[in-house]
């Protein structure tokens, strides 16, 4: 079975931080496809071929990866011209540079076949860096919430950066635990133009219902020092909240 864990637990060593300045900070490279169903065609058929796409990535020797579907789950549909994202997360861009070069030039039949089923029209990469991590996740699904964020004026990085880490004091000082954890997906190569959003935050939960608990912690009075402490790094959108399943385990 693959364990969607996995993403977010290897996410940890892909932490948001540099330890000293000899240092230079840790990420994952994610390559990330827009993909609809073809007429006829939808989820379950997909799943079937998951257990092909794991014999042509052993066969081809891909480079490890780990591979997912996110799909909107309480969003405004229509910003989306799409079913679903394919997401596969490279421990380097050397790496994702390998698997997109095995995928050109040995897709073959199983591209074929893949073809059948989907389409993906728009590629993207974006870097994930872990500022919370998760402790624990399902096995094989998860809710994720995603903002998308652009900096003030006068603002960047390093406030941002700064921020995390009170957040974070804050937390540990008054003994409070959030169920989940909180990534940063920072665009490159392939973001639409027309988004000027400068990072992605990623809060990720086992299910919707933990999801639900942290909002009501949220409510509850810790919204507040959240907003105190990030209030004036970053204009952020409406929160949306997608389903991530796990495709498979290159690894």
């Amino acid at each position: 079975m693959h364990k969607l864990v996995l993403f977010f637990l290897t996410l940890i060593a892909s932490h948001f931080s540099v330890a000293d300045n000899h240092s230079a900070p840790k990420y994952g490279a994610l390559d990330m496809y827009a993909c609809s169903f073809d007429k006829g065609k939808d989820m379950e058929d997909l799943k079937s071929l998951y257990g092909d796409y794991g014999e042509w990535a052993d066969e081809n020797s891909a480079p490890d990866s780990l591979s997912y579907t996110l799909t909107p789950f309480i969003a405004d549909l229509g910003n989306y011209d799409f079913d679903f994202v394919w997401m596969d997360r490279y421990e380097s861009y050397e790496d994702l540079g390998k698997g997109l070069q095995i995928w050109a030039e040995n897709s073959g039949k199983f591209g074929d076949k893949m073809s059948k089923v989907i389409t993906c029209d728009s590629q993207w990469m974006m870097t994930g860096f872990a500022v919370s991590p998760i402790k624990e996740a399902g096995d094989d699904s998860a809710a994720l919430m995603l903002i998308s964020c652009a900096f003030s004026d006068g603002q960047g990085w390093s406030d941002l950066a700064a921020a995390d880490q009170k957040w974070i004091s804050y937390l540990n000082s008054e003994g409070i635990e959030i169920e989940g954890g909180l990534y940063r997906w920072i665009p490159g190569a392939g973001w639409p133009d027309d988004n000027e959003s400068d990072y992605v935050n990623v809060y990720v939960a086992d299910d919707i219902v933990a999801y639900g608990r942290t909002i009501d912690k949220m409510w509850g009075g810790l919204g507040g020092v959240y907003n105190k402490i990030y209030g004036e790094i970053a204009q952020c959108d409406n929160p949306s909240i997608w389903g991530a399943s796990a495709i498979a385990d290159n690894s």
